[in-house]
């Protein structure tokens, strides 16, 4: 069955167990709950498929396109997952116990606590396509490492700021988008500096958050703020800045004043 085109099939509860599947089309197919043990799926096409439940055993994924794909709850141990693309998929709960994710993609992969990694192997990961945002940069992961690396990413929302930050409106826009999503639990995590005048603001937010959402909401909504405190040149935080980006050099001091502006009761006490 090796290249079948098997787009869109319904292969629920199916048993195709070490079947040569290599580069066939299952994209948007319905394989939940189904027997994939030790099947070939390298160079397979599962981009949006249904893969909640299924055991992939020891099977191989190697460069397989397993993006936007439903593997909530999946059963991947002993997988070879090299070269995969795995980005904007569904791993909550899935088991990638022993399984191979070396050069995996996991772009905006989501995933939680409960997707296992015990005793994986895997040198690096990307967090970009096409081979972009090598994790670790040089070298290989660590014991541990990489669950970690993308648990934390899971929790975090990143925010790219270029020529700087008008912090009154940010402030006044991550205050807004908490209220609207108090189950996200956002909070300021850290501020980088890029270089070339751009800022990375972290934001935590809780695992099973949207954040592409959340994201979008942010800065639409910092973006919708900044331009209402242009025109009105105050704000409930005190009078806005004459230059329409606060531009701090010290880290420390963007964080403070991000700091004030967020806890302005707690800033006016001695």
């Amino acid at each position: 069955m090796s290249r079948a085109k098997l787009g869109g099939v319904d292969l629920r509860h199916a048993d195709i167990n070490s079947t040569n599947l290599s580069a066939t089309d299952l994209i948007n197919a319905d394989l939940s709950e189904s027997q994939l043990i030790g099947v070939n799926l390298s160079e397979a096409q599962l981009s949006g498929a249904n893969c909640h439940k299924t055991r992939f055993i020891q099977a191989n994924l190697n460069k397989a396109n397993l993006s936007e794909t439903n593997l909530t709850a999946a059963d991947l141990r002993r997988a070879d997952l090299r070269k995969a693309d795995l980005s904007g998929s569904q791993l909550q709960a899935a088991n990638l116990s022993t399984t191979n994710l070396t050069a995996a993609c996991f772009e905006d992969t989501h995933l939680n606590r409960s997707t296992k990694f015990d005793q994986t192997i895997c040198e690096h990961i990307y967090l970009k396509k096409h081979e972009q945002d090598r994790q670790p940069s040089h070298g290989k992961f660590l014991a541990g490492e990489m669950a970690q690396l993308l648990w934390t990413s899971s929790e975090t929302i990143n925010l790219n700021f270029h020529n700087g930050v008008n912090w009154t409106a940010f402030a006044n826009a991550l205050k807004r988008v908490q209220q609207l999503y108090p189950q996200a639990q956002l909070g300021v995590q850290c501020i980088e500096h890029k270089g070339n005048g751009m800022l990375l603001v972290k934001v935590h937010a809780a695992p099973e958050v949207d954040r592409n959402k959340v994201h979008k909401d942010l800065m639409l909504t910092y973006v919708n703020t900044r331009r209402q405190l242009n025109q009105q040149q105050d704000s409930t935080y005190g009078q806005l800045p004459t230059q329409e980006s606060v531009q701090l050099q010290n880290p420390q001091d963007i964080i403070n004043h991000l700091f004030d502006l967020l806890n302005p009761s707690l800033s006016s006490q001695p």
